[in-house]
């Protein structure tokens, strides 16, 4: 989830959605087992940089749709 959320903020923000819904879920699992897996912390901060690379990658489409739509 590191690497996909890391990913997604440097060179492809296709790969936000994909970290953030893959660090959901093994944050899910995480808090089913009690907290036994380790590396929780790459977990969140992976699921965090999917999210603010999602988000990025929203606000970088409206800005290229508004560059169509204006003409320049």
């Amino acid at each position: 989830m590191l690497f996909l959320g890391a990913a997604s903020i440097l060179c492809c923000g296709a790969f936000g959605p994909v970290a953030w819904a893959l660090g959901k879920r093994a944050l899910d699992q995480i808090e089913e087992s009690g907290g036994g897996f380790g590396g929780r912390a790459q977990v969140v901060v992976g699921y965090t940089l999917g999210v603010i690379g999602t988000i990025l990658m929203i606000c970088m489409a409206a800005l290229f749709g508004f560059m169509l739509l204006g003409g320049g």
